[in-house]
Parts: C-alpha cells; structure tokens; sequence
C-alpha cells in the first residue's frame, strides 16, 4: 500500500513523465548539480541532495501548494516580490507569470543581513 501512495500523487497524475523520469533517475546515482525543467517551460539548476533539490528531481517542482497559488495570483505586468529567494524556484515561478511586461523583486538571506 505504502508504494502505491508514493505514485499516486497529483505530480505524477497530471504529468506521467515525470514518474517516468521519477523511476529512470532511481538507477543512476544524483549528480552534484542538474539543470531541471519546470512545468512551466523555465530550467532550474539544483543540488539533488539538498531537499529543494530532491524535491524538484523527484517531483518536477517543489511546493505544489505554494506553486499553485503563485500561478493563481500573479497576473501578466504586475510587480512581485520575493522575499528569501533561496535558490529562485518561487522566484521563477512569478517571472514566468509576470511576463516580459512585469517585473520579480528578490532577495536572499546575504542581502537581508546586509540590509539590518
């Protein structure tokens, strides 16, 4: 029962291939870094063993919950923000929303510290 609920997840039920590649990757051992893409048409470039990174390599995206939202929210020409960045993945996510027309703002942890 346990390996059946690891497949049946809306990651692998919307997007097939990626339990393909979920099983394919299980036979090689992780890179350092891989240049993944995203559902959405954009590349990432992750550590798989950092678990952001797993997260990607196994699922195709990190946080469907905050991802949806995300692509629910932001519209095309608007301004958003991204607070702690990390390594972009949510960042990522509003450009591609926002457009050619909006703009991203983001910040990561160095530049939080420098700032107080």
């Amino acid at each position: 029962m346990n390996a059946i609920s690891n497949i049946v997840k809306p990651e692998y039920i919307y997007r097939p291939k990626q339990l393909y590649l979920r099983v394919l990757r299980g036979f090689r051992q992780k890179p350092s870094f891989e240049d993944l893409h995203l559902p959405w048409g954009s590349s990432i470039y992750v550590k798989p063993g950092h678990h952001i990174g797993r997260a990607i390599w196994h699922l195709g995206l990190y946080d469907l919950t905050v991802s949806e939202a995300l692509w629910r929210l932001v519209d095309a020409g608007e301004l958003a923000v991204d607070i702690g960045a990390n390594i972009g993945y949510m960042t990522g996510v509003m450009s591609v929303k926002v457009g050619s027309t909006g703009r991203v703002l983001a910040s990561t942890a160095t530049l939080r510290k420098a700032l107080t």
